[in-house]
């Protein structure tokens, strides 16, 4: 029977009731408000035998910061507090990267914009002694 599905799914996708692209936009739509990042909304679009290239096609015409999306996420879970030690920020980092956020996202998230970033490699770059522990000390812990 899967040629009549077919055959059935054709004719309401030729009468305009059925559409792969108005699900895909809807999809990405009720998953971004409930503060999913691009990563796992493709995934589950992959499940659900959605191209992934359609569903990359789709995020970007959304107008979406998802930068400031995983920031509001972290804020919502974990308050607006700075993680206190390793322990909370893994599992802050860890929470985010379930969410579907890439890491740039979660630093940001959980460290500060793009400017606040740059500004500490600038700083670091003209301290005596630039270790690349001491780089990651201060991405997780910042001063």
């Amino acid at each position: 029977h899967p040629d009549l599905i077919a055959e059935v799914l054709d004719g309401l996708a030729d009468e305009g009731l059925q559409s792969d692209q108005r699900f895909i936009e809807s999809f990405c739509r009720y998953r971004i408000n409930r503060g999913q990042g691009s990563i796992r909304i493709l995934a589950e679009l992959r499940g659900k035998g959605i191209a992934p290239g359609q569903g990359t096609a789709v995020l970007q015409t959304l107008d979406v910061d998802w930068f400031e999306l995983a920031r509001d996420v972290c804020r919502r879970r974990f308050g607006s507090e700075p993680a206190g030690d390793a322990k909370e920020q893994g599992k802050r980092y860890r929470f985010l990267q379930y969410r579907g956020f890439n890491q740039d996202q979660i630093r940001h998230a959980m460290n500060g914009s793009a400017e606040e970033y740059a500004e500490l490699i600038s700083w670091l770059k003209g301290s005596i002694i630039v270790n690349p522990c001491h780089i990651a000390m201060h991405l997780y812990f910042p001063v």
